[in-house]
């Protein structure tokens, strides 16, 4: 994350440091219309009592934050800010869809909508799809996580792997991720075995061993172990190169397997499936190359937990800033 960048997200931060956590009257659905049109308005009194107490305790405890500046003086002057010269600047955001989806006292509000910008040569536009997670608290729903939303209107340049995913609750992010069984099993041909050194990070980010193999349908398979079992917030990105004989070109496949609620995987590689077994994580996805070719590997893990609202004492890692959270690098990480 570019220095800037950080201090564009810090900023950001101090949005909600205010106000109480009062939400608006109504259904998920209008509550997240609701925080969408305050974008527009730049009407930070709107958008702060949307916030759960404990969203607003966390942007209080961020590094960094400007004192004594109100909620919604910050929430409206930062709608639009750009940090560089040739940084899109937002000026408008208009909904196409939303659908609510109620479970009890959480709900999960989607968004979809057409983020306008102000750019040179020409203006820019941009179609989200975003995800809102709320709390019912007495009669009123509450927002738990900010959103995409809240970093595309500032024009950010990068927005946290999890921004979309159910957030943490403290309990379980002090508690090993529950392990999903697995349901397949690496049986290809193997291809690679990679050791890691120990105690080179926190033991729940500490990379110690990976296993791979190359499966039918031009698929990898990865067997992964760690000093001690993951916490959720984990993330590991991976990177895999296929060497073809006889040639100086090669495949690259990037992608990340992030750890969240209730032990639940998430991935952007391509064809993912994943699963625990005997302490081990198992990633299968699509190669993209067929034929004879040696393969390469490595990796890094982080931990996510800082941007997770209701995590008190969040495990950061390492790094230039608390919110890093940079955990192991092994083997050929790019």
């Amino acid at each position: 994350m570019k220095a800037g960048v950080a201090t564009l997200i810090l900023c950001l931060a101090a949005v909600c440091a205010a106000m109480t956590g009062r939400a608006a009257a109504g259904d998920p659905a209008s509550v997240g219309r609701s925080y969408y049109g305050a974008y527009n308005a730049k009407d930070g009194k709107t958008m702060c009592r949307l916030f759960t107490p404990e969203l607003s305790r966390w942007f209080t405890h961020l590094p960094g934050l400007r004192q004594n500046t109100t909620c919604p003086k910050i929430a409206a002057g930062l709608i639009g800010y750009g940090e560089e010269s040739d940084t899109p600047l937002f000026r408008h955001v208009k909904i196409l869809a939303v659908s609510q989806r109620i479970d009890g006292d959480t709900a999960q509000v989607t968004v979809k909508a057409r983020f306008d910008y102000k750019h040179f040569p020409k203006p820019l536009h941009r179609v989200f799809t975003d995800r809102l997670h709320l709390v019912k608290r007495g009669d009123a729903w509450q927002i738990a996580k900010p959103g995409a939303v809240w970093f595309l209107t500032a024009s950010a340049y990068q927005v946290p792997e999890t921004v979309l995913d159910a957030p943490l609750t403290d309990t379980e992010a002090h508690a090993p991720a529950p392990e999903r069984p697995v349901s397949f099993a690496c049986t290809g041909t193997a291809a690679r075995t990679l050791a890691d050194a120990a105690g080179d990070a926190p033991a729940s980010l500490d990379v110690r061993h990976v296993g791979a193999t190359t499966e039918s349908g031009n698929k990898i398979c990865l067997r992964i172990r760690f000093g001690a079992a993951p916490l959720p917030g984990t993330v590991l990105n991976l990177r895999t190169e296929m060497h073809t004989s006889n040639s100086n070109r090669f495949r690259v496949a990037d992608g990340s397997v992030r750890i969240g609620h209730d032990g639940q995987l998430f991935s952007s590689l391509k064809s993912f499936d994943g699963g625990w077994q005997n302490g081990e994580l198992y990633v299968r996805f699509a190669a993209g190359s067929s034929g004879s070719y040696t393969l390469q590997l490595g990796g890094t893990t982080k931990t996510m937990q800082f941007w997770e609202p209701f995590v008190q004492n969040p495990l950061l890692g390492r790094g230039t800033e608390p919110y890093d959270g940079l955990g192991d690098t092994f083997g050929r990480p790019g």
